[in-house]
């Protein structure tokens, strides 16, 4: 209710049309004694009223009620319910006319934050992070692609509702905004980022192509990833414990010129990933493949680095199981996206950083209370986790040894250290290592001499293929 003495904003039988009527953008404050009249047909008074100057004064002049409400209506379309509500209370607190209170609306409407669409603050709730003005992407038929323009400063708004947000993380356009996945995924463009070549939907060979032998029982076709220092590490472990039988030659595959895909390697690993193994040893050739599957292979063979007791060898298998479940978290999820991916994406950086580092506590608390993963015995247990666990604990896995805080990680620091320092190991990591320093590459091994005098500071330049 308008404050006493102030014409065309009291009650009446009229109710707000008497309000309408009477009220002008002109003359109101001007004439207070200005005698209220009723219209009874508003919208023909309208109509009237449109045709007459807005500079003319006196009761009976005022603005239509297309042109008084325009800016009502277009704070309704710009700004929503929320703002105009308060845009509203705002004029009829300070004027106390219905005119003044739309013009208050559309002013607000015009410089008042714009929130973003509902779908993104949906979004934003659901990742707890602030709204992303995200590049916009081609949807199911082409690729995504952020933005690499910064949003204009008048859509950097926040979302009414939203959780706050940590202050140590500002407003990051890192996130592709809308992705709806079509009813059937095609394969059509490359993935970005490094190895992107490598990857693809089908497997079989793409070439035609026979992988060399050599004279050894063993034949191991890899490259110094995790996966396959694990099994070169076990090759040198049993020839260390005296096993001469497993000698053994190991070829360098070059996964990025697609050596993997050759028709030789694929015979012998139809899944197309180092390592694989050919074993000669007996009447017939046996091919061994996935990591996991070598390390039982020569453990039986050989009856070395293998529990015996039955509860020790359940201990054991199930630490084993337990590498090859959660690797991939740390390599194709958290190693992708925090190395590999074309852009730094916080979303799934953090979720497999949350992950790793969840990893890293039970390998810890696993540790605090064993000297060794499976127990007081060194393992293939140990042999699996060390590359993966143990490398990235050194900070030597993706350059994120400070951002993941390995070295809080306390037992699992004392366990990496003493597999570190075996002598087997440290020669396990330079064989099929095309990267790095020069002394610690040995692309191939055909001999125990070969790493005193074919390491790649001797024979050569590095190779970084």
């Amino acid at each position: 209710m308008a404050p006493p003495g102030r014409p065309g904003t009291g009650d009446s039988a009229h109710g707000p049309q008497t309000s309408a009527a009477n009220t002008s953008d002109a003359g109101a404050e001007d004439a207070p004694h200005a005698t209220p009249k009723v219209d009874p047909d508003p919208d023909a008074d309208s109509v009237e009223s449109d045709a007459r100057p807005w500079t003319e004064a006196g009761p009976t002049s005022r603005p239509g009620l297309r042109l008084r409400f325009a800016p009502f209506f277009a704070a309704v379309a710009l700004r929503g319910a929320d703002a105009v509500a308060g845009a509203l209370w705002f004029g009829h607190a300070r004027v106390g006319r219905p005119v003044e209170s739309s013009v208050a609306a559309g002013l607000l409407a015009g410089f008042a934050p714009l929130p973003p669409p509902l779908p993104a603050c949906r979004r934003q709730a659901a990742h707890g992070g602030q709204w992303r003005a995200a590049g916009r992407g081609l949807g199911a038929a082409g690729p995504l692609r952020a933005d690499p323009t910064p949003p204009a400063p008048a859509f950097r708004r926040r979302c009414p509702l939203r959780r706050p947000l940590s202050a140590t993380r500002t407003e990051r356009r890192d996130m592709p905004e809308d992705y709806t996945p079509p009813k059937v995924w095609t394969w059509n463009k490359e993935s970005g980022g490094r190895f992107a070549s490598i990857n693809r939907p089908i497997a079989g060979a793409t070439h035609e192509k026979d992988l060399p032998e050599g004279e050894h029982p063993f034949q191991l076709y890899s490259l110094a990833t995790p996966n396959g220092v694990k099994v070169t590490i076990m090759f040198e472990e049993l020839l260390a414990a005296g096993h001469t039988g497993a000698e053994y030659d190991a070829w360098p595959i070059r996964i990025g010129d697609g050596d993997q895909f050759s028709s030789g390697f694929v015979s012998i690993n139809p899944n197309s990933k180092i390592p694989a193994l050919l074993d000669r040893s007996g009447p017939e050739p046996v091919r061994v493949f996935e990591s996991a599957a070598i390390l039982v292979h020569l453990a039986e063979k050989f009856d070395a680095f293998i529990a015996k007791d039955p509860a020790a060898r359940a201990e054991m298998f199930s630490w084993l199981m337990w590498q090859m479940g959660s690797a991939p978290y740390l390599g194709g999820g958290f190693g992708h996206f925090y190395a590999y991916a074309p852009e730094k994406w916080e979303y799934p950086i953090d979720r497999f950083a949350m992950e790793v580092k969840r990893q890293l506590d039970v390998l810890d608390r696993r540790l605090a209370e064993s000297e060794f993963i499976a127990g007081p015995d060194y393992t293939i247990a140990d042999m699996a986790i060390w590359p993966w666990y143990g490398q990235l604990q050194q900070g030597k896995l993706y350059e994120s040894g400070e951002f993941l805080d390995v070295s809080s990680y306390r037992n699992v620091a004392r366990w990496t250290e003493a597999i570190d320092a075996r002598p087997a190991v440290k020669r396990g990591k330079k064989v099929n290592r095309l990267t790095g320093h020069p002394a610690g590459q040995l692309h191939e091994r055909h001999d125990a001499s070969d790493f005193d005098l074919r390491t790649q500071d001797k024979i050569g330049e590095p190779d970084n293929g």
